[in-house]
């Protein structure tokens, strides 16, 4: 049984340790087989992405206090982000503005493999889009098929764009929008 909890930045930080050993736990294995500088470079961002307005993580945990087993942040989106950016290279105009001008950037979203393809990922991501007021939600994921696509895919994420080329990694990865109940 576990415990779903939505924090703010300033609720999350005692957590980041723990969430960064999650995601190593998540990433390591095929298909992304990411390696300590990626856990690095995940520790950068998760500390950069919580200082930006709307930030907010969800937390899965076993019933109690025990440790977190899966977390899931975003924040809200800005023109002028690297997801933006990033947007704007990948995306026509019609699009840019339909999903980017009010949206919510879904960043992360990982479980420690033993409680993955358990329901745990869809009520993580359920609670973090629960109540935003954006009208989209936008996110980058694997070109590939994972447990996170067929989690999107199902709960009505939307291919914008495929075929995105991140720097340092080989893995093509395609960008997603939703439309949201408050926006």
């Amino acid at each position: 049984m576990l415990d779903f909890v939505l924090l703010t930045a300033d609720q999350t930080r005692p957590f980041f340790g723990t969430l960064v050993d999650i995601y190593e736990k998540a990433f390591a294995q095929p298909p992304f087989n990411e390696t300590f500088p990626d856990f690095f470079n995940f520790a950068g961002r998760l500390s950069y992405h919580a200082r930006q307005p709307g930030f907010r993580c969800a937390l899965a945990r076993p019933a109690g206090q025990a440790p977190p087993v899966g977390f899931v942040y975003g924040y809200n989106g800005q023109g002028g982000s690297w997801f933006y950016k990033m947007a704007a290279q990948h995306l026509p105009p019609a699009l840019l503005n339909e999903y980017l001008s009010d949206t919510f950037e879904f960043a992360e979203l990982a479980l420690l493999p033993a409680w993955q393809r358990h329901g745990a990922g869809g009520r993580l991501h359920d609670l973090l889009l629960d109540g935003l007021p954006q009208r989209t939600a936008c996110l980058m994921t694997a070109e590939m098929e994972t447990h996170a696509l067929h989690l999107y895919l199902k709960r009505g994420w939307s291919t914008l764009a495929r075929g995105i080329e991140l720097p340092g990694t080989p893995l093509r990865y395609q960008m997603m929008g939703k439309r949201l109940a408050g926006g």
